[in-house]
């Protein structure tokens, strides 16, 4: 734990990146205790009509909460919790262990664990912490489960555990949808270790599917359906996809280089050799080899169980937008059945650990915790981040798009441009990529091609209250102030809908107002900026200004 702490200690000095900025930054006002009731009856990202919302995850927001309420937004302190969810789930990978191997072993498969640098994307990006939570309840599920199992073997009843492990369970799926799964692990076990036991398994076939069961029901109620198709394709083009996405996330685990935050992975729409043929050819090898070892030693089969099953839920990736099909972070849970697989194997080839294997383990360590420093380092701002998403996958538009915001922010309009325009190449279709372009284009003082811009990311996202403000400032630059004060106004109504923070929006109208002359209506507007936003300078001088020449009048 001392060297996983070690290993992730720079990240203590990064920055809040990507959705930690429209997840915690931006969504402030939904981080306090009053709204922590709407975490449970709503969908994630529920607070912003704009976006879609096809996800369910009160505890990560509770999560959200409890750290915005302590830390606010000084993002070393949330780093810090990440390091340490990560380190907890750490212990409980060495507590799996230590059921079938001793504590140095168990020691070797906690620190490859620990420092795998596929764990990157959860821990040094702050809104990725919801992988280490759910391997926190997921991982702690199954140790109850495995004590529950212990204490009724030596002839006690031990229910306690088996009522942790079911609350567990249900904590995992209220932070992460994926956590379904778990009964998939408990089944594996079962079949693996109950041979010749008379031990009943009717409190498992009632407990867990019914704890799912009830789950589903509520989410079905928050979130209509099971699954929101977000890029329609046939089922025939997923299946083909499944191979090379799966020899990909076992490329990651034994080759970890090159982690980011996208990568390009295309869909598999002919028949290919390369892209299929062969992946189904390796991947039937290796699921042959793993069932023939498995006969030999069980605990091979349930790492097995723990390498593929938590991955299934992300293989149907239509469920994610054009060109999301795989991400690092889906293979923290993969990565405890991989690590146990490993040390297996090395316990099977090396019985007895001597000075020299020892060397050669701390060596593999070694590599494997500069290959995280390095890589974890690419997370230290949005700049850099998307710097790296684009050299890593260039095809990828969305890493096009978010590079181009990232130059944007950083007040670099005509080098963004050119990666907005990259992004509409590659067939990107989020109306946030001509928002953004709008966006450069206003820096530029071009707000013809600004308006352009606002109004087609309109036709994609009419309910955008930034899109909104902003083409009714394009409207005020070109005089068009009946449009600007219309949108204007459309897009205060949004935003008041769900208290969303109204500051520079009854500034913006103020302005309209002013230039179409009617001054009591603007003061008015000044004023109510000012109520939302003290210090905003040039609310009070406009209130001052507009004061002087009302006395005149």
């Amino acid at each position: 734990m001392l060297v996983t702490a070690a290993v992730y200690a720079p990240t203590l000095s990064y920055d809040f990146v990507f959705d930690d900025h429209g997840q915690i930054l931006e969504n402030s006002y939904t981080l306090n205790w009053e709204w922590a009731p709407r975490y449970f009856t709503s969908p994630l990202w529920g607070f912003k009509p704009e976006t879609v919302g096809v996800y369910y995850r009160p505890v990560f927001m509770l999560w959200l909460l409890s750290n915005y309420q302590l830390f606010g937004p000084e993002p070393a302190w949330w780093h810090l919790t990440s390091i340490l969810s990560h380190l907890l789930c750490t212990l409980l990978v060495y507590s799996l262990a230590r059921h079938w191997m001793d504590q140095v072993w168990s020691g070797i498969a906690a620190l490859l664990f620990g420092v795998h640098p596929v764990h990157v994307e959860g821990v040094a990006w702050i809104s990725g912490v919801s992988e280490p939570l759910l391997g926190i309840f997921f991982l702690g599920s199954i140790l109850c489960y495995l004590r529950w199992r212990t204490a009724t073997a030596d002839g006690g009843r031990g229910w306690i555990w088996l009522a942790a492990s079911a609350g567990l369970y249900v904590l995992a799926m209220l932070e992460k949808e994926t956590a379904v799964v778990l009964p998939g692990i408990i089944l594996a076990y079962e079949m693996l270790f109950r041979r010749g036991s008379n031990r009943s398994i009717a409190p498992l076939l009632a407990l867990y599917p019914a704890s799912a069961a009830a789950y589903l029901l509520v989410r079905l109620h928050i979130v209509p359906g099971l699954m929101r198709v977000l890029k329609p394709m046939p089922i025939s083009v997923v299946v083909a996809t499944w191979p090379s996405m799966l020899l990909f996330y076992l490329k990651q685990l034994i080759w970890p280089v090159s982690m980011s935050e996208f990568h390009y992975l295309p869909y598999v729409t002919y028949l290919s050799v390369r892209r299929l043929v062969l992946p189904v050819v390796f991947l039937s090898a290796l699921t042959i080899a793993l069932a023939h070892w498995s006969r030999k030693n069980r605990v091979v089969g349930f790492a097995s169980a723990l390498l593929v099953i938590p991955i299934l839920p992300v293989l149907d990736f239509r469920a994610f937008v054009t060109g999301e099909v795989v991400h690092d972070r889906y293979l923290y849970l993969s990565s405890v059945g991989f690590c146990l697989l490993v040390v297996l194997a090395w316990k099977h080839l090396i019985p007895r650990i001597s000075v020299f294997h020892l060397v050669s383990v701390l060596a593999i360590i070694g590599l494997l915790s500069y290959r995280t420093v390095r890589e974890s380092a690419f997370w230290h701002d949005d700049l850099l981040l998307f710097q790296r998403a684009y050299e890593v996958a260039p095809q990828h538009p969305m890493a096009s798009e978010n590079l181009a915001v990232a130059l944007l922010v950083r007040g670099q309009p005509v080098e963004a441009l050119p990666y907005f325009e990259h992004a509409l190449s590659l067939g990107a279709r989020n109306p946030d990529v001509v928002y953004g372009m709008g966006r450069a284009y206003f820096g530029l003082e071009d707000w013809d091609r600004a308006a352009d811009c606002f109004q087609r990311a309109l036709r994609g996202n009419p309910k955008s209250s930034v899109y909104l403000l902003f083409a009714g400032l394009s409207d005020f630059h070109l005089g068009r102030l009946q449009n600007a004060e219309a949108e204007i106004r459309e897009a205060i109504r949004i935003r008041s809908s769900i208290a969303a923070d109204l500051s520079l929006y009854h500034l913006a109208l103020g302005d309209v107002l002013e230039k179409q002359g009617n001054l009591r209506g603007a003061l008015a507007e000044y004023a109510v900026e000012l109520e939302q936003n003290p210090n905003s300078e040039r609310a009070q001088e406009q209130s001052r200004k507009l004061r002087r020449l009302l006395s005149q009048h």
